[in-house]
């Protein structure tokens, strides 16, 4: 543990529970009605550049965890959700006692009738540590379900990625721009046929005309989901 990145990276930024905020965005079937909510960071008082800029760790802290949490768990007994999509980095896959309460907290959807997935997001400052590999499967053992955030399918990072995509239940890919991205989703669609357990999520659609250049795609299977500003804009929570 003495070469651990997080604790030897530390800068022991100090927050105070109740600090962050949040929003939330709705997500999409082909039918065109909402099938789950995704719990935002909301950086409008403070971006995401400038927190990472001041604190790389700031999304792993444990008091931040804490506060995104109990957001998650406030929605879920509230708002009647059928999903809630929560981001988790992926340092925070090492830290048992995070594990632990996100755990604890798919535990409580169910009773709600509501199922946690955790995203996973595609920021990575540890290498190849195995620990995170670890905590995914940990997560995956206690039925938590598990979603790749951002899986680059059009560059080089889709072969470089340290957690295997085949791994997770969900994979959430940014809608294609141009007519070579849209041939290599087609061919990432028909590779996922050898995985048909697995759920695909097609995020960052801000207008019609890229919904209609999406829609040029072959058949786009079953389990199939939309996201973006087209369909809903992230609304903030109070």
């Amino acid at each position: 543990m003495s070469t651990c990145h997080v604790i030897s990276n530390w800068n022991g930024a100090e927050l105070r529970q109740g600090d962050a905020s949040f929003k939330s965005q709705k997500i999409y079937n082909e039918c065109m009605l909402p099938v789950a909510e995704e719990i935002l960071f909301d950086g409008r008082s403070c971006s995401t550049a400038k927190l990472l800029k001041d604190c790389p760790l700031y999304f792993s802290h444990p008091i931040y965890l804490d506060d995104l949490l109990y957001t998650a768990e406030q929605r879920i007994q509230t708002q009647s959700l059928s999903r809630v999509f929560i981001n988790i980095e992926q340092e925070t896959l090492c830290d048992q006692l995070s594990l632990a309460k996100i755990i604890l907290l798919n535990q409580r959807a169910v009773h709600y009738g509501c199922e946690l997935v955790v995203e996973v997001t595609e920021r990575m400052r540890c290498g190849s540590c195995i620990r995170s590999y670890q905590g995914l499967l940990t997560l995956k053992t206690a039925q938590v379900k598990v979603a790749l955030d951002d899986y680059d399918i059009y560059g080089a990072a889709a072969e470089d990625t340290l957690l295997d995509p085949r791994i997770f239940d969900i994979v959430k890919v940014i809608r294609p721009a141009s007519a070579t991205q849209l041939q290599q989703l087609s061919d990432f669609i028909h590779l996922r046929a050898k995985w048909p357990h697995q759920e695909l999520v097609i995020e960052n659609i801000e207008t019609q005309h890229e919904f209609k250049f999406l829609l040029k795609c072959e058949p786009l299977l079953m389990n199939f989901y939309l996201q973006g500003y087209l369909f809903h804009r992230p609304e903030s929570i109070n």
